[in-house]
C-alpha cells in the first residue's frame, strides 16, 4: 500500500511538472496574431514609426515582437529566424528608448521569402 501511495504522489507531480513546463513554452501570441497586431497599415508598427503611438504601444510592440521568436516558422531556418527577431525585438526596444530605425521589422518580404 505503501508503494501504491508514493507511486500515486509521483505520477501526480510528474503531470503538473510537465502541465507547468509545457504551459510556459508556448509563445503568447500566435505568428499570424503578431502579424495582425504589428505589422500592417494601421498596426503597432506604422504608429510608432510615424510617432503616433503611446509608451504602452511602444513597450507592446516589444512584447509582440518578442511573442513572434517565441514560435516556430512554417519554413525556414530556425537560426535565421531566431536572428532576424532578436533584430526586430531591438529595433522596437530603441523606439521605446526614443530612437526610432526599424529596418528588419519594415521589410515584410525580406522575411515572408524566408520564413512563410
Amino acid at each position: 500500500m505503501k508503494n501504491v501511495k508514493m507511486f500515486t504522489l509521483a505520477a501526480m507531480f510528474l503531470a503538473v511538472v510537465g502541465f507547468s513546463l509545457n504551459a510556459a513554452a508556448d509563445p503568447k501570441w500566435t505568428i499570424k496574431e503578431v502579424m495582425k497586431a504589428a505589422q500592417g497599415k494601421d498596426a503597432l508598427l506604422s504608429k510608432v514609426k510615424g510617432g503616433k503611438a503611446t509608451d504602452e504601444e511602444k513597450k507592446m510592440l516589444v512584447d509582440v515582437y518578442t511573442a513572434l521568436c517565441q514560435n516556430t516558422p512554417k519554413k525556414g531556418d530556425k537560426d535565421a529566424w531566431e536572428k532576424r527577431c532578436k533584430e526586430m525585438i531591438k529595433e522596437a526596444e530603441e523606439a521605446v528608448k526614443g530612437k526610432s530605425a526599424f529596418k528588419v521589422a519594415s521589410d515584410c518580404k525580406g522575411c515572408h521569402s524566408l520564413h512563410k
